[in-house]
C-alpha cells in the first residue's frame, strides 16, 4: 500500500514537472487563444 502510494506521488510529481513545462512552452499560444475569446466575447455583447 504504501509503496503504490510513493509510486502515485513520484508519477504525479512527474506529470505536473512536464505539464509547467509544457504550460510554459506554450504560454504565448494560451495568451493569444485567451485574448481571442475575449475578443469574440465582447462582440457577440455588443
Amino acid at each position: 500500500m504504501l509503496v503504490l502510494a510513493v509510486v502515485v506521488a513520484f508519477a504525479v510529481r512527474r506529470l505536473w514537472r512536464g505539464l509547467r513545462r509544457f504550460v510554459g512552452n506554450n504560454q504565448h499560444l494560451l495568451n493569444r487563444a485567451r485574448d481571442e475569446l475575449q475578443t469574440r466575447n465582447m462582440c457577440a455583447r455588443a
